[in-house]
């Protein structure tokens, strides 16, 4: 028996639209600026909380949180 593929129950279907909906958000109207806008977009989704894990990707990959080179 096989599965039927159901895209949003994949968890990388699933991270590619949360960055899809961050770079939009970044973005705005201007496409050309898509390159600068990716490193942000992907910071802020290794930051954010996942409700299932209780922490953020980045504790959980590196075992503390990231920092911005301020």
């Amino acid at each position: 028996m096989t599965l039927v593929y159901h895209r949003l129950a994949n968890p990388t279907e699933r991270q590619n639209r949360e960055l899809k909906m961050q770079l939009r958000l970044c973005m705005g109207e201007n496409h050309a600026s898509c390159t600068k806008h990716l490193l942000a977009a992907l910071f802020t989704l290794l930051t954010r909380t996942k409700q299932a894990m209780g922490n953020t990707p980045a504790q959980v990959l590196q075992g503390c949180d990231l920092l911005l080179p301020i």
